[in-house]
């Protein structure tokens, strides 16, 4: 589908943006539902083309509702913006935003793009355009992390549109993203090592599992020596964060902790691998900066920063690594309005992990205020990726009804966390 780059340029660029259709199995007069990718920079295509026929819940969905997909502008076949940000093991070692990269990308992106023009606004209208072109009236949107800003930020711009959202993730507009990211890894890591210590098996294992953390915290900032190089306090940082966005993940948290306190630095080397060529691997991390050095970064305060980020194990680190990144790729910044809660009466189900290390479920709760037909439902010891039967049957009652309220969330109060890794058998390290 054609659209306009700059929607505010009258007879400028068009770019083209990619969608998927994937029809009801059955004939069905049921609202479509919309699939919106994360990020800022995941592509939706390729996302869901990953998981979709192990996913219940879409499954689910598929036998009558259209499913569709859209590769949001400056993501995989729409017009993407790449950067290749860790060539190497190494790479991913030193950097969270390696400067020489993203300086190189810029001036590749900005001969092809106009690198002010992949903001979320834009994007929702893109959504609605496509919504148009397919003649459907009302519509469902299901997003999350990144996808639950520009599906609140199209309940702003098209809410008649709109039959309902699945949020999952929440991240509002005015989240302010990395701000967050400190306290909300603090927060999930003092989960994690009380939930340790209260575990017969991890508690034995791991007697010292926060002491042997806080002792790697130190040495990264002097850098932890690794084959190849040393991974520097920034990336350790953010790194553990990152491994706390599901509890499978995080249950080997104390194994590779030990590991590495008896010298044994293999497997956090290779995890902080695994994970810097995951999400930020799968981003199209162009688009990524310019979202977020436009939409964020300018609206952050470094007094808000040294507030949130205090008695914190990552402190200001993930903030001063793309606050830099952001010097350089230099795109306009947003009105501030866009930060203005999104009020409506669409029918939205929140669905939070407890301890979300990305997306803190407070954020979500204050925008509950202005979202007049929401719910918020918090998941306990779960972090940013939420996968259970639980949560999947409760997301089907809430897109069976649409309602907020005839739901059976009873399952929730026995989500606990799986059993803490005692070998590595499980990761693909």
């Amino acid at each position: 589908m054609a659209v306009p780059e700059n929607r505010t340029v009258r007879n400028g660029r068009s770019i083209h943006v990619r969608f998927v259709i994937i029809p009801s199995r059955r004939p069905s007069a049921r609202e479509p539902v919309f699939e919106i990718a994360g990020g800022p920079g995941q592509a939706a295509i390729a996302l869901y083309r990953g998981f979709f026929k192990q996913d219940v819940l879409m499954q689910t969905l598929h036998r009558e509702r259209d499913i569709v997909l859209l590769d949001q502008r400056g993501t995989g076949e729409s017009h993407a913006l790449p950067c290749n940000m860790f060539a190497t093991d190494a790479a991913t070692y030193g950097s969270l935003f390696p400067l020489d990269v993203i300086r190189r990308c810029r001036q590749e992106l900005s001969n092809v793009a106009d690198l002010n023009a992949y903001g979320t606004s834009v994007a929702s209208d893109d959504l609605n355009q496509l919504r148009l072109r397919l003649r459907y009236g009302k519509i469902v949107l299901h997003g999350g992390s990144y996808g639950t800003t520009l599906a609140l930020v199209y309940i702003r711009r098209h809410d008649t549109s709109v039959k309902a959202a699945l949020l999952e993730g929440v991240a509002p507009p005015q989240l302010l993203l990395p701000l967050p990211f400190a306290r909300g890894a603090q927060q999930a890591f003092d989960d994690l090592a009380r939930s340790c210590a209260d575990d017969p098996v991890c508690s034995a294992r791991f007697p010292k599992f926060q002491e042997e953390f806080y002792a790697l915290v130190r040495l990264s900032k002097r850098g932890i020596p690794v084959k190849g190089g040393a991974i520097r306090f920034e990336v350790f940082a953010d790194r553990m964060r990152q491994a706390m966005y599901d509890e499978y993940t995080a249950s080997y948290l104390p194994l590779i902790v030990h590991d590495a306190a008896m010298g044994n630095l293999e497997p956090l080397r290779k995890l902080v691998v695994l994970l810097s060529r995951d999400i930020p691997g799968s981003l199209a991390m162009g688009m990524n900066l310019s979202v977020t050095c436009a939409e964020s970064l300018p609206f952050i305060s470094l007094s808000l920063v040294r507030a949130m980020s205090i008695n914190t194990f990552m402190g200001d680190s993930r903030y001063q690594a793309q606050s830099a990144a952001c010097n350089v790729w230099h795109v306009r910044p947003v009105a501030r309005a866009f930060l203005e809660p999104i009020a409506s009466s669409v029918p939205v189900l929140m669905i939070n992990g407890a301890q979300d290390p990305a997306t803190p479920p407070q954020y979500g709760a204050r925008e509950l205020r202005y979202l007049s037909n929401g719910r918020q439902i918090l998941i306990p010891h779960e972090g940013h990726d939420i996968t259970s039967a639980c949560v999947t049957e409760i997301e089907r009652q809430f897109l069976q009804t649409y309602s907020i309220r005839q739901l059976d969330t009873g399952c929730v109060r026995g989500a606990h966390r799986p059993p803490f890794a005692t070998d590595l058998n499980g990761l693909p390290l």
